[in-house]
């Protein structure tokens, strides 16, 4: 449960006071709330401002901002530091010249002033902050992370009311694996949704990811507090569930993961495969192994040729056909069941060496000793075998990775293999073959399939028979 939810790369817009919905670029907007512009030299920087703002050739505009700096300086100096229309027009300056830790300072300064004046600051403050989240977005997009948490930074500074910029530092420090800057910034995202309710999606992902985070650094009771905080909005979301139960696991609490796997299970029906073998994954290395077998069963009924999947459960079965309390019935049905779990993992992988261990295992417990040593002579006379170490799937495409090795002390040639890559259902989309030149005594050849088309759920290969499946 280390995976977090990350906000798409996409540009975002502020929401805006009504009064300034028609503010364009080229037009001056005088203020919103009531000044003293009286004095000589804040006048002529209000002049100086309103000509920038409206001015087109850019030496005219800057000769402009500046002849309005000096004098809303000299304006300081001239005890105008009180008059809050001086930091109001400094903060315009500022903006206007793109300086946020500026626009910053002299608007505060104006707020405190001019309480009157705050949506009217706003305002600014957010046309400042929405550039900077879009370049933000544009360096995450381009793996550019250094500038863009230098952006998000600045963003924060000048405006702070909106939880987005939070929200990106803390999936971009939680991607680097700095839990404890991931953690501050997905905290202030809760912090700012609980005084603005515009953006609940990024506070419920930013609630995830604290569970998660406290996960990965294995602070158990933490990862409890954000889950169960989590689920108070989402009751049945699967991995919220399959969270707190492995928290409480992990915890000490047995009797509450009990029962938040119960709830896991279910909701099978509404779970995905990926949710349901995770759930039996934690299960299964919390010592439940009938809710793991379920969990399991639950999976491979939605994909039956779900390779990891039949693995599992196999390997299941064979932890419960090995345990001593459970009786001698309920271990010879768990043998049972590891055979023909077994026999479907062959018939996905047949020169795979573990698969086959694993059927033979499976004999040897249901006291089959004739197709025990079969399997077990199949596997010692494998002229080559072949081993998935990496089986990725994608949008319309399904990458695998492997090696195949010689397992004899001569050259050897490996015949046609074709991959077969399935839906759901078990029907073939695509196959792709694979073609090993001749292999050394004991050499090995790593190898990549990619199977390309819509819904490839599995995969399979088929080639020249091992030989060494057993009989019944």
């Amino acid at each position: 449960m280390n995976k977090l939810m990350v906000a798409a790369g996409a540009l975002f817009c502020a929401t805006i006071p009504a009064a300034h919905v028609a503010a364009q670029e080229g037009v001056y907007l005088p203020p919103q709330c009531e000044l003293n512009t009286g004095h000589f030299l804040v006048n002529s920087g209000v002049v100086y401002i309103k000509g920038a703002s409206e001015e087109t050739f850019p030496d005219q505009r800057q000769r402009m901002l500046t002849d309005a700096q000096r004098n809303l300086v000299q304006a300081l100096e001239r005890d105008q530091a009180e008059n809050p229309a001086v930091w109001y027009f400094l903060g315009r300056y500022y903006h206007m010249t793109n300086d946020p830790l500026g626009a910053d300072s002299a608007f505060d300064r104006a707020a405190r002033l001019a309480p009157a004046c705050a949506d009217d600051i706003s305002f600014y403050r957010q046309r400042m902050w929405v550039p900077l989240v879009n370049q933000a977005v544009d360096s995450i997009n381009a793996g550019q992370l250094d500038a863009a948490k230098r952006l998000l930074r600045q963003a924060n500074v000048i405006y702070d009311e909106d939880n987005v910029a939070f929200y990106y530092l803390g999936s971009v420090f939680g991607s680097e694996n700095q839990i404890d800057s991931a953690v501050h910034y997905f905290r202030k995202v809760i912090e700012v949704g609980a005084r603005d309710s515009t953006r609940e999606e990024n506070v419920d992902n930013a609630t995830f990811n604290l569970a998660s985070l406290y996960t990965s650094a294995a602070q158990w009771d933490s990862a409890v507090v954000w889950f169960r905080h989590y689920r108070e909005r989402h009751p049945e979301d699967p991995q919220a569930l399959i969270g707190l139960a492995t928290a409480y696991a992990e915890a000490g609490n047995d009797s509450l993961s009990v029962i938040m796997y119960d709830s896991v299970l279910g909701n099978a029906a509404e779970m995905n495969v990926y949710d349901l073998l995770q759930a039996g994954q934690k299960l299964f290395i919390a010592g439940q192994l009938d809710a793991a077998a379920r969990a399991f069963e639950a999976g491979l009924e939605k994909n039956p040729y779900h390779r990891d999947g039949l693995y599992n459960i196999t390997n299941t079965y064979l932890a419960i056909a090995q345990d001593g309390e459970v009786g001698e019935a309920r271990q010879q049905e768990a043998a049972a069941k590891m055979e023909q779990a077994a026999r479907r993992l062959v018939a996905i992988e047949p020169h795979g060496q573990e698969a086959l261990r694993l059927l033979a295992a499976a004999y040897q417990l249901e006291r089959k000793s004739d197709s025990t040593l079969a399997v077990l002579q199949g596997i010692e006379d494998m002229r080559f075998a072949i081993e998935v170490q990496s089986a990725q799937p994608g949008e319309d495409r399904y990458e695998i990775i492997g090696v195949v090795s010689n397992m004899r002390s001569a050259r050897t040639t490996v015949p046609p293999i074709t991959f077969e890559f399935l839906d759901a259902e078990g029907n073939v989309i695509t196959s792709e073959p694979l073609t090993v030149n001749p292999l050394a005594p004991h050499d090995t050849s790593t190898f990549e399939i990619i199977g390309e088309g819509e819904g490839i759920a599995a995969w399979r290969y088929r080639g020249e028979p091992s030989g060494a499946t057993g009989g019944p």
